[in-house]
């Protein structure tokens, strides 16, 4: 445990997937104290865990936060291998500051604009838990592992919204062509004809639906937050399984 100002962050490490012992001794060292910022980092998160991380930042004061961070290894051509984390729970407050809007662009505050009201209109959703609203062309989801996610797409350079199926790290192409062997299966549940993008030169796998469609559009901005659910909770339906049965 270190402090940073008054502050105390706790940083509980695993090596492998998440347990209730070490859920149970975050819990034991986070007792009694005031404030304290919680960060557990394991190579995989099952769904209780994050879950759990999600239900202890909505129950406990703004001064208790708990993080939970997916570790992974990436290594791109001749480069050292590297760390990366990411994040699966995170309190619900905790956003860095956007610039302000006057700093942006007229088609970044079009996006800004745009996923604050495709967040807002997934809210609720039982499945979807979006990222903070950002001046980009994509929103991102998780989807219950590191490595894996959705992503909503809205394209700048045509009219075109994509809700994607997305896969990184450095097995993204076994994991892949793993998924690839049942694509005819995948192609009945999903109802639709899905795109399979592998790339030679980049490290994630993308499987996804498209259509064309003007965000910028306001008369079409709720059709499109509709399309981009409806899809998105398609595909979560599709993939969410499979990924927790990959090796």
């Amino acid at each position: 445990m270190s402090s940073v100002g008054n502050s105390k962050v706790l940083i509980e490490n695993q090596l492998e997937k998440t347990d209730h012992t070490h859920l149970g001794q975050i819990l034991t060292y986070a007792a009694g104290l005031d404030t304290l910022t919680v960060v557990w980092i394991a190579q995989r998160f099952t769904d209780e865990h994050r879950a759990a991380l999600e239900w202890l930042n909505g129950i406990t004061r703004a001064k208790i936060r708990f993080f939970g961070l997916e570790i992974e290894v990436w290594k791109i051509g001749a480069s050292s291998c590297a760390p990366k984390f990411n994040i699966v729970a995170q309190p619900n407050d905790w956003t860095k500051s956007v610039a302000p809007s006057q700093a942006l662009t007229p088609t970044q505050r079009a996006q800004l604009g745009f996923w604050r009201g495709f967040r807002s209109y997934v809210a609720d959703h039982p499945r979807l838990r979006p990222t903070k609203a950002k001046p980009w062309a994509y929103m991102d989801f998780a989807i219950g592992r590191g490595n894996f996610g959705l992503a909503a797409v809205a394209k700048t350079d045509g009219p075109e919204l994509r809700a994607e199926f997305v896969i990184g790290g450095t097995e993204a192409t076994t994991h892949f062509e793993t998924l690839r062997k049942e694509r005819e299966r995948i192609q009945r549940e999903t109802g639709e004809e899905l795109e399979w993008h592998s790339p030679s030169g980049t490290v994630q796998r993308k499987i996804f639906l498209r259509r064309d469609m003007d965000w910028r559009e306001p008369e079409r901005r709720e059709e499109c937050h509709a399309w981009l659910l409806e899809k998105l909770d398609r595909l979560y339906q599709v993939f969410h399984g499979r990924v927790q049965q990959l090796p």
